[in-house]
């Protein structure tokens, strides 16, 4: 990432003479175009390694806890990495509305895309909308637990933006009248960085009941019980398979089955009794 943040700050005298804005060499915009390869390789380990932490969060059945910063920073890069990518590459070629167009989608995900924006609305005399960009900085770095001077710094960088656009607001070339309109474009990758998040949890909590069940099959044996009798949670949340299930006994030996039931069956709550 600290290459790429180098390539927004990059110096050039090259400019698109179509859009006005600078522009890097060919050179550079064919190393950007060549990281695409890396990126979905990147995205496809990024998605194995996550898949791995619901069952380290379960380990003594707790929730994600000290895995959170983790999480959401491969769920970021997994949303993010490839639209940011894409932002940079419009960005090297000087074509600045695209650019910023891709980034906005990522805004809250993508430090790259972040650094860009608050580029071009440095460039554009864009003050409101540079200081939007460092408040959405702030809660980004909060986010992913960095180190608190560099949280600490941003918000002072926030805090300086917001008072140079008071101090000129007459100069101001702001486009979005609030916060509201300068979120509306990152709703489709929270709403896939919402999912992901959910989809993780559920797989937590199934390996968690998982871990319970065949805890509770063993001491039921160890206890000498042939009979297992299966218990809904009884209320509207209980689906129809759960349902016909419910109060049924079944021999010890059916175990194997009903652990496949509850696999399958993410985040079951239904719970087990013995005699």
């Amino acid at each position: 990432m600290a290459g790429l943040n180098a390539v927004i700050e990059k110096k050039t005298d090259l400019i698109n003479s179509e859009t006005g804005y600078p522009m890097l060499s060919n050179e550079d915009i064919q190393n950007i175009k060549d990281r695409e390869k890396y990126i979905k390789d990147n995205i496809k380990e990024n998605k194995h390694e996550l898949s791995k932490i619901p069952a380290k969060a379960a380990k003594f059945y707790g929730s994600f806890g000290d895995f959170s910063g983790e999480v959401n920073k491969r769920i970021f890069y997994i949303v993010s990495a490839e639209v940011e990518q894409k932002g940079l590459y419009y960005f090297a070629q000087g074509d600045w509305k695209n650019a910023e167009k891709e980034w906005l989608k990522v805004v809250y995900h993508s430090e790259l895309a972040l650094l860009g924006l608050n580029k071009i609305y440095s460039y554009q005399q864009r003050y409101k909308d540079k200081m939007r960009v460092l408040r959405t900085y702030y809660y980004y770095a909060r986010d992913l637990n960095w180190d608190k001077s560099k949280i600490e710094s941003i918000e002072a960088q926030r805090d300086q933006a917001k008072a140079f656009a008071k101090e000129h607001k007459s100069a101001d070339k702001s486009i979005f009248k609030n916060y509201d309109q300068f979120d509306s474009s990152s709703k489709e990758i929270d709403d896939q960085v919402a999912n992901l998040q959910k989809n993780l949890e559920i797989e937590r909590e199934t390996v968690v009941d998982l871990k319970c069940f065949d805890r509770d099959i063993r001491h039921g044996k160890s206890a000498g019980f042939t009979k297992i009798v299966w218990h809904t949670m009884d209320d509207k949340r209980v689906c129809d398979a759960c349902r016909a299930k419910e109060n049924k006994v079944f021999s010890m030996v059916d175990a194997p089955e009903l652990r496949k039931f509850k696999k399958k069956h993410k985040a079951c709550r239904c719970i087990i009794s013995f005699y």
